[in-house]
């Protein structure tokens, strides 16, 4: 029988972190969160220069790296968004005020 095949992944933004998975099945599932095959060129430069945003509105089916790079060209602020639905709900801006 043969080992599981593992896999190193580069966080998109942090140069320096890395994490190693096994299994294809779930090194893909961890590029979809946007972690990378290779490490980012400088710190913070992953988001943009490896996961361009596509071209439309932002939603559900963008990865992580790419509502990053995409609130990083409307200089919109997801530092401390955790979640896909946090920087989705940054990006859709303020919720209107009910009582106006």
């Amino acid at each position: 029988m043969t080992a599981p095949e593992t896999v190193t992944l580069h966080h998109p933004v942090i140069a320096g972190v890395t994490t190693t998975v096994t299994g294809k099945a779930k090194a893909a599932e961890w590029r979809k969160q946007g972690w990378c095959d290779q490490p980012p060129s400088r710190p913070g430069a992953a988001a943009t220069e490896q996961h361009d945003a596509p071209a439309g509105e932002p939603d559900a089916s963008w990865t992580v790296a790419q509502l990053r790079a995409h609130a990083e060209q409307l200089d919109v602020d997801v530092s401390t968004a955790k979640t896909k639905d946090q920087i989705l709900a940054a990006l859709a801006g303020p919720e209107p005020d009910a009582t106006a």
